[in-house]
């Protein structure tokens, strides 16, 4: 009989849903990962999420402070559409009890999946893609 024991790495695979592309990060304790991702479609989201925000939202906020409603917008809509599109997964690593680990090699610096069984432990899963 074996056990598979899965301990996080630190390190959070993220891609955008609309380009297809997948990066490292390091784990953030705030849990927001890709708000530096920029890509076309997402700019247009961004772009209309802003306008409907601009139109039917912020005529219902005219109670709030100018400071309030600014920091409405940004989260109706940049965040908003952040979250929508860029999804992070964390990479762990599968520890094991039966044989000996994988040796480290270029299938786990290269890893777009979140699942490590190398010696490394997960701390070089994904490298190549690390910002």
């Amino acid at each position: 009989m074996y056990m598979n024991k899965k301990q996080r790495t630190g390190n959070y695979l993220v891609k955008c849903a609309y380009c297809k592309n997948k990066w490292l990060e390091k784990e953030n304790p705030n849990g927001v990962y890709g708000r530096e991702h920029a890509c076309l479609k997402l700019e247009q989201l961004i772009t209309k999420k802003q306008a409907y925000f601009e139109t039917f939202i912020l005529p219902r906020l005219s109670h709030l402070s100018k400071e309030q409603q600014d920091k409405e917008r940004y989260y109706r809509s940049i965040v908003e559409a952040h979250s929508l599109v860029v999804g992070a997964e964390a990479i762990v690593w599968k520890q094991k009890d039966f044989g000996e680990s994988k040796a480290c090699n270029g299938k786990c610096l290269s890893a777009k999946n979140s699942a490590c069984e190398c010696q490394c432990r997960g701390r070089n899963h994904g490298l190549q893609h690390l910002r």
